[in-house]
Order: C-alpha cells, then structure tokens, then sequence
C-alpha cells in the first residue's frame, strides 16, 4: 500500500459517485386466422415489488420464531431484523396498487433461484436450513432450530437467498426499484455476514465476467464514476493502513488488494469499449484527519459507503449484465463498510431523499470484526 500517502494538502478530490411485438396473427390455411402465443413477459414491477413485501414477511417471522426460542439473542438479532423491518415499510410505501383492485387476492409466489439455477455468487455458508424465506403470502414460521448455532446459520441461509433472489428480480424492474432492490440485498448480505460463527474476514472482493456489448455513454459514465471511486479507495487505504496494525493492517491490505483488482476490471471493461479509463488523482482530500486506529477504520468505512454509492448508478443502467455486476459490487463494499463500522446499516448507498425516511442505524448494532 501506499503508506507514504499523507492526509493533508490535497491537490484534486476525488470523484466518489456521484420488441419486438410478436405478431398478434398468423395467416393458417384457407385466410383462416389464430392467435400466435406471445412471448413471455417480465413480471411488472407491481408484481415485483408483491413478492419481495411477502419474502420479507416471512424473513421478519423467521427472526421472530428464533427470538420466541433463543431471547438471549437479541442482542445480536435486534439489530438486523429492524434493517429488515425498514425494508418492509419501505416496499410497502413502493407499491402503488392499480386503480380499484382488491387487497383480497392470492399473493404471488416469492420466486427463489432453484438448484438447478446459477443464482449470483454470494458469501458461502453452510446449506440451507428450514428458515428460509417461504412462498407462502401468511406463512406460519418454521419451528427455529433448538440450538442457538444452528438457528443462526438457519438465518444466514436465509438471508443470503433473500439476496440472491432481489438481485435476481433487479433485472428487469425500473432503474429506481433497481437501485433499492440492490440495496436490500447489499444489506442482507451483510446481515449473512454478521450471522457468520466465529471472526469474519475481509470480503473477497471477487470479480465476475460480464459481456459488454456496444454500451452507451451513459453507461460508460457511469463505470468511470465506479473506476474513479477505486482509485479513491486504493489512495484512502494507502492512508489508512499507515495508522493500523495486527488485524486491522491485514484487512486493511486485503481490502486494498481486492479494490486493485476492481480497477483494474473496471479499466478493461472500458478500454474494451474503446474509452480512456479515468486516471487516478496525484492526492485526495480525506474527509477528515486520520491519526489514529479509529479514524483509520473511520475512513475505510466512509471509503467502502462512497463505493458502494458509486455502483449504484450502474445498477439504473437498463443493461441487465451491469446492473447484476453493480449489485454484486454493492454488496462487497457494504459487507467491507460494514466490518469497519462495526454495524449495518438499513439501506447501503442510497441517499436518504431516495427513502421515505431516513433509517438512522439503530442502537446496539451487531458487531461485525
């Protein structure tokens, strides 16, 4: 890492984040006419949005049903079902039921990637377990597990498929309810990780492959945003691992190493579409001065948040590829965020106007390192 970096007298900021119709008709013998089977449409986002409100339902009672058996827990619980119950109120205020519809209907299955799907790469965890989130649109919660381990790897289970299955439904939505989707699912991965036994480590920081056809300005904008957001963080982590040791110093490089690779996927992904990657700043003005272990963490915390906003505008690109790489990103970052924090929080890189309130992380937050 850089650990000549200094924090002052900066000389550039960093720029941190900002069909075909079928036909209806087909000529059959003698002028005769039949209707031609349309194709499959997507799901609207009504529909979308009815699902996720039931998933998160049942993801709110299976954290109800371990509390009912384990209350000692809750220390470590509370914390992540609020997120999920900000989650809920804010799908909720989303859905804008059409006009004279009733409220008395059968609810839409909550889809969940199949085993025979390749469902986006998540954190690992053990296999699921019997609290995981139920189709079902009034489930009665699973009994929890009689062990507190086992209960806990139930709800991590269930967590990383609730966020799997919201990157799965980002895909076709409108870029706002796209953008949200994404950051639920950034925010259950941290609860996964949170839920993990034992010490957590730096997250992977993996790349994924994605095909980038011919993109559009916009969508090349928005990489160099999430490249420049990179340069940022590998600088900022220069800074920080100077005022580290022990633990933090090796997260620290791990974390640095894993945004290196990023750039460097970001930059050929670009180059690839025949545009000049943004180049990285000489210095960067830091939010505030580092001089210790705890500032150190501080800015590595506010690094992985600017990240984590910087991806989001992938994710309103109407590319289905970028928006799942966007997301996926997101949850790196946030889960990253999220360790040097020291606790979740509700809605990772959204602003608080993209919210009906702002979700001010709650009191006793789960503790991640």
């Amino acid at each position: 890492m850089n650990g000549g970096a200094t924090n002052g007298g900066a000389t550039r900021r960093s720029v941190l984040a900002t069909s075909l119709a079928a036909p209806l008709l087909a000529a059959v013998g003698c002028g005769r006419r039949a209707a031609a089977t349309p194709p499959a449409r997507p799901p609207s986002d009504v529909a979308i949005l009815r699902e996720a409100i039931t998933a998160k339902k049942n993801l709110i009672g299976a954290y109800a049903a371990v509390l009912a058996v384990h209350p000692e827990l809750g220390g470590q619980l509370e914390p992540l079902l609020a997120d999920n119950t900000a989650h809920l109120a804010e799908l909720k205020r989303r859905l804008i039921e059409p006009a004279g519809q009733t409220r008395a209907r059968t609810a839409v299955p909550s889809r969940q990637p199949s085993p025979s799907q390749s469902p986006p790469p998540t954190p690992s965890s053990s296999p699921s377990q019997s609290l995981s989130p139920s189709p079902s649109p009034s489930p009665s919660p699973s009994p929890a597990p009689a062990g507190r381990s086992a209960a806990l790897t139930a709800l991590r289970s269930a967590e990383r498929t609730a966020a799997a299955t919201h990157v799965a439904q980002l895909r076709t939505v409108a870029p706002s309810l796209a953008q949200l989707l994404a950051s639920v699912a950034a925010c259950e991965a941290t609860h996964a990780t949170a839920l993990a036994a034992g010490p957590t480590q730096a997250a992977p920081g993996g790349t994924w492959s994605i095909r980038t056809a011919d993109l559009t300005s916009a969508a090349i904008g928005a990489l160099q945003v999430a490249l420049a957001a990179e340069h940022a963080a590998t600088y900022g982590y220069g800074v920080a691992g100077a005022h580290l040791s022990g633990r933090g110093q090796q997260d620290a490089l791990a974390d640095w190493d894993a945004h290196r690779a990023r750039r460097d996927q970001l930059a050929a992904m670009l180059m690839a579409q025949g545009a000049v990657p943004v180049a990285a700043a000489a210095a960067y003005q830091l939010p505030f001065p580092v001089t210790s272990p705890d500032s150190a963490a501080a800015l590595a915390a506010a690094l992985e948040a600017g990240v984590t906003r910087a991806y989001l505008g992938t994710v309103a690109l109407p590319v289905e590829g970028l928006r799942t790489f966007g997301a996926l990103a997101m949850q790196d970052s946030a889960v990253r965020a999220a360790r040097w924090r020291g606790a979740t929080v509700a809605f990772p890189g959204l602003p608080p106007g993209a919210l009906a309130r702002q979700h001010a992380p709650a009191a006793g937050r789960a503790t991640l390192g």
